[in-house]
């Protein structure tokens, strides 16, 4: 699915809303996911090139029955809040640098109105039970959200400007997900200096027994809950 269009024309704009807006709640699986990286595609050239509500009809999509259309959205939302806002905070890495100081992040009052919603969308997915959807918010917060190429200063900066700007429910998935990070991170530094210790292995991952095979393929997901994936150790600093 592809079109051309006038895209300073607000009646086209308005019109190409329409359209893909119906597309994204076509039966058809692969026509929603096409209008969602479609949609995404446009809003990353510009956000003006389409409408808040057909932004906001992509966000419907993070809760798609299809893994695949979730996945789609939540990355390509991400890519544009990083297109419009953050991918600019590089630019403070400088400011940081020089003055030691904590930069203040600034975000127009406009842009804010139309993207601020993003993080706290893609956040909030975090609670569906999807253990691929869950790495991907992972990946979208270190990489495009609040990407660690940023300097420390300017990522605590980063940090504090999206979650002043979420919902109570977002943040508490936020703090979920920096309590189940501070629980692998303890877990497996304690493992590292004692890998023979079933005690460890078995308290880390929540079952009554498990092999240092089962301990390394596993990482925590959710409150009591586990995942068989591979995991590296290097990836919690260890």
């Amino acid at each position: 699915m592809g079109i051309l269009f006038n895209q300073t024309d607000p009646i086209t704009i308005e019109a190409v809303a329409k359209v893909f807006k119906s597309k994204l709640c076509d039966p058809d699986k692969e026509v929603r996911r096409r209008a969602v990286q479609c949609t995404c595609e446009l809003a990353a050239n510009g956000c003006d090139n389409v409408t808040n509500s057909l932004l906001r009809a992509v966000g419907d999509r993070c809760t798609d029955r299809i893994a695949a259309i979730r996945m789609d959205a939540i990355t390509g939302l991400a890519q544009v809040f990083r297109h419009m806002i953050s991918q600019q905070w590089s630019q403070l890495d400088d400011e940081y640098d020089e003055t030691g100081a904590v930069p203040q992040i600034r975000v127009s009052q406009s842009l804010h109105t139309r993207l601020g919603w993003i993080p706290g969308h893609v956040i909030k997915t975090f609670n569906i039970s999807d253990v691929e959807l869950r790495s991907r918010v992972l990946q979208l917060i270190d990489e495009i959200l609040l990407p660690k190429s940023l300097t420390a200063g300017v990522r605590a900066a980063g940090l504090v400007h999206i979650f002043g700007h979420l919902d109570d429910e977002a943040k508490g998935v936020l703090g979920r997900i920096f309590a189940i990070r501070h629980r692998i991170q303890t877990v497996v530094q304690e493992f590292a200096q004692d890998p023979k210790n079933e005690d460890v292995r078995c308290r880390g991952i929540g079952m009554p027994s498990c092999s240092t095979v089962d301990f390394c393929c596993c990482v925590i997901v959710g409150d009591c809950s586990i995942a068989p994936v591979r995991f590296e150790l290097q990836e919690c600093g260890v």
